[in-house]
């Protein structure tokens, strides 16, 4: 029997849905979502696992740093294949996999403060999940982003 060159990504995608399952139809906002947008997240989820070992080898403290982190959960109202589906945006994926492979820190930023707002509370609904890490999601431009790493 040939295994499914696709298995990886189905499972990928389930373990992350059902852990957003909490929050995943609340009436708080997302942001907008393209069929494009799961291949980058799941991108995403690959690199962040595969790439913890060789970072914890070289770098004492490695670092998330997400200047577009938006809600934390994507919407694809605008695709009919995808219609009122949820996905959990790039700062959960980072959150989610906390527990196996923890950054030192997590800078997560957007200029939306209603977007930040609602991070805020999906993270914290979402703890047993993403642990008792503090994420501190805040209301920055990109280059107000930029300096603040720049100035640590």
């Amino acid at each position: 029997m040939q295994k499914d060159p696709y298995d990886w990504a189905k499972e990928r995608i389930g373990y992350l849905i059902e852990k957003i399952d909490l929050i995943k139809n609340d009436s708080q906002i997302v942001s907008p979502g393209r069929i494009w947008s799961i291949k980058k997240l799941l991108a995403l989820d690959y690199y962040i696992a595969s790439t913890h070992a060789i970072f914890k080898k070289n770098f004492d403290d490695w670092y998330y740093v997400d200047t577009h982190c938006g809600s934390g959960v994507i919407g694809f109202e605008d695709n009919k294949l995808l219609k009122m589906e949820r996905f959990p945006g790039s700062p959960l994926i980072a959150a989610l996999r906390n527990t196996r492979n923890p950054f030192s820190d997590y800078f997560l930023s957007d200029i939306s403060a209603e977007s930040i707002s609602v991070l805020n509370e999906r993270l914290r609904r979402l703890k047993i999940h993403v642990g008792n890490r503090k994420y501190n999601p805040v209301v920055r431009s990109f280059s107000d982003t930029v300096q603040e790493i720049k100035n640590r």
